[in-house]
């Protein structure tokens, strides 16, 4: 926060008199008060009346005019300082699995899968990803977490531009990871399908096609009036707050919708192909039904964080998780299935001689 919006709060009442305590603060206080020493000497001097609540202060913030005021409580401070925490939680905690998975799929899979559309998509996602994320966590301790910006929506502080540009670029960021994300899930489609007759693969891969394409749509519509607001540098009105939140509510809708029926479609397919090789006697548990196990997530757990998002840490961007568990689960597939079959290979030799 900068200085000239601290000198704006008008703290009430700070000449009271009050009794001295007469047993000294912890020094555990003492250091957690060693950053503001004006206000550290004023708390240990004084104790506050009888019937005072001190955990529910009400206060005014001046506006620039030096005539305005706006009323705030500490309870607002405690309100954005959590929704700071608990995002940087969030994006930090998919930063470290993205960065994570990205390293380990480099270095474990091999040369000749490194030229397949699969591994090109899934890598370009993760990579947008963790951009993605680590800007989402710088962007907490920026100006847009600015306490005083938060509340009177005055945006001429500094590092403003700076912080723009990040928030842009998280916009970008993303849109492309749900780009990539939907390329590799219709290439995953095309895989399961190869085996089906010409025209009933034809049409799904262009339902698909189609369905992805309407997602991709509403997404950049959704990316082109975040970047709007953002470079804009104005409280929104609420014409403008009521088109961006159907705007996101309409991406995240399609692109749920998106993400179940490419699901659907590839583990439907691996169940059909499961049961026939049970039926020929082949009951033994290896790639196919890796592959079915990890579908299943792809379909499923993506869906309970998005309805989450919408009940609980809300502004916490919980639905976040959406993009990166699915950037997660499909290399993670791929790979837990090839060293089932290395392991199987390796076996071999040694069950016959």
């Amino acid at each position: 926060m900068s200085t000239n919006a601290i000198s704006t709060v008008n703290i009430a009442d700070r000449e009271t008199a009050y009794p001295i305590p007469s047993a000294p603060k912890p020094r555990i206080y003492q250091r957690a008060m060693a950053p503001f020493p004006n206000l550290a000497l004023n708390a240990m001097t004084a104790s506050p009346p009888p019937g005072f609540d001190v955990n529910n202060q009400t206060f005014n913030l001046v506006d620039v005019d030096g005539v305005t005021l706006w009323p705030t409580s500490t309870d607002d401070i405690n309100t954005v300082k959590n929704l700071a925490v608990q995002t940087a939680i969030i994006f930090a905690t998919q930063l470290g699995a993205s960065a994570m998975l990205l390293c380990v799929l480099l270095l474990m899979t091999t040369s000749t899968k490194r030229r397949s559309s699969a591994f090109i998509f899934n890598v370009l996602a993760l990579v947008c990803n963790v951009i993605r994320c680590t800007i989402q966590c710088v962007e907490m301790v920026g100006p847009f977490m600015d306490f005083v910006l938060v509340v009177m929506q005055i945006y001429d502080v500094a590092g403003i531009h700076e912080a723009v540009a990040q928030s842009v670029t998280c916009s970008v960021m993303t849109t492309l990871v749900f780009i990539f994300l939907q390329a590799a899930l219709i290439f995953q489609v095309k895989v399961v399908v190869m085996t089906a007759g010409r025209v009933q693969r034809v049409a799904i891969l262009s339902f698909c096609c189609v369905i992805s394409l309407l997602a991709i749509a509403f997404r950049l519509n959704l990316l082109v009036i975040n970047c709007k607001n953002t470079t804009n540098l104005k409280a929104l009105s609420t014409e403008a707050a009521d088109a961006q939140n159907w705007a996101q509510s309409v991406s995240n809708i399609c692109q749920i919708v998106a993400i179940c029926t490419f699901s659907l479609i590839f583990v439907a397919k691996l169940a059909l192909a499961i049961r026939a090789r049970r039926q020929m006697g082949l009951k033994q548990f290896g790639a196919m039904q890796i592959i079915f196990i990890m579908g299943c997530q792809t379909l499923f757990v993506p869906v309970i964080f998005a309805i989450l998002d919408y009940y609980a840490m809300r502004g916490a961007q919980l639905g976040s998780f959406v993009e990166t568990l699915v950037a997660i689960f499909l290399p993670l597939s791929s790979m837990w299935a090839s060293t089932d079959v290395k392991s199987r290979r390796v076996a071999m030799p040694a069950n016959n001689p």
